[in-house]
């Protein structure tokens, strides 16, 4: 006869089977459980990752157009400074008072014979076998794009200068050709090919102005700079520039050569930079074989 403080076997059985515990089945019901505890944890843990990925990928875009719009900001700064009317008053007094004394004309047409002499057979059979449309950027009184007129025939060659000066002299000395005075340097219409020689080196922001001609060009852009010009630097040059300060890819276009060049050190007492970028067209159907 069992006691009242014994468990009743005949009437509930046993007392770990009653629970669950320590029997075989109640084990594998508990690793089940587990089991799928872990799977929700897993899958939710997933969620989150997947969550967290649309979230910086989101926070990408958004860095993206900042980015974008910081320098679209700084461009207008830019266009919108009186660097540029700085500039014109100071070219101006450089035109009406000293250029042909200090024989910039003479300088002017060297460096772009060499610029035309140093580029890839390449480039040089692009812009000499078509009718383009070519600005030569900052063209002083038109002896650079002159040397332009006489490599490349076929081309229609316009010259631009912020200085209303120099453009009235070039007007004079070269009737045959066209130029254009505009005041703060900005360029309005499209070209097929900008060519800029010993211009950028006398803006602080060199680099804002270059994607200017990035922008306004579709074929393009051709750039003459001092190389690693040493300290004190020449009067109205701003900065020293070298292969680092032109980027690999900018504004859709790519860097096809960054490389010193030799001049007459009578001319310039020291090396020039040429740098030649490609739009995404010209390097799809003149660089990349197909």
């Amino acid at each position: 006869m069992p006691t009242n403080d014994e468990p009743n076997i005949a009437a509930g059985g046993d007392v770990a089977s009653q629970d669950n515990i320590g029997s075989p089945g109640g084990g594998i019901a508990k690793l089940r459980e587990e089991l799928a505890r872990r799977d929700e944890i897993i899958a939710q843990g997933d969620q989150a990752v997947k969550f967290l990925n649309a979230q910086m990928a989101d926070l990408k875009k958004i860095v993206v157009q900042r980015d974008e719009g910081i320098r679209f900001l700084r461009m207008e700064m830019s266009r919108l400074s009186s660097e540029p009317v700085q500039q014109r008053e100071w070219w101006d007094t450089q035109f009406a008072n000293s250029w042909e004394r200090n024989s910039g004309p003479a300088q002017t047409a060297h460096f772009m014979q060499r610029l035309i002499a140093n580029l890839t057979t390449r480039e040089h059979d692009f812009l000499s076998s078509r009718p383009l449309r070519i600005l030569d950027w900052g063209c002083a009184m038109g002896d650079g794009l002159n040397e332009l007129a006489k490599a490349f025939p076929l081309c229609d060659l316009v010259g631009m200068d912020i200085s209303g000066v120099a453009i009235q002299k070039a007007r004079l000395k070269y009737p045959g050709l066209t130029f254009v005075e505009t005041e703060r340097g900005i360029l309005e219409d499209h070209v097929d090919v900008v060519v800029t020689s010993n211009l950028l080196e006398h803006f602080d922001a060199a680099l804002e102005w270059l994607e200017r001609l990035l922008v306004a060009s579709r074929w393009l852009v051709i750039v003459l700079v001092p190389y690693r010009e040493q300290e004190p630097l020449v009067e109205g040059h701003r900065v020293s520039l070298s292969e680092d300060s032109f980027p690999e890819v900018f504004r859709g276009f790519t860097r096809l050569c960054a490389r010193p060049i030799q001049v007459d050190p009578s001319i310039w007492g020291g090396s020039q930079l040429l740098v030649v970028y490609g739009s995404s067209p010209y390097i799809k159907e003149f660089v990349v074989p197909a």
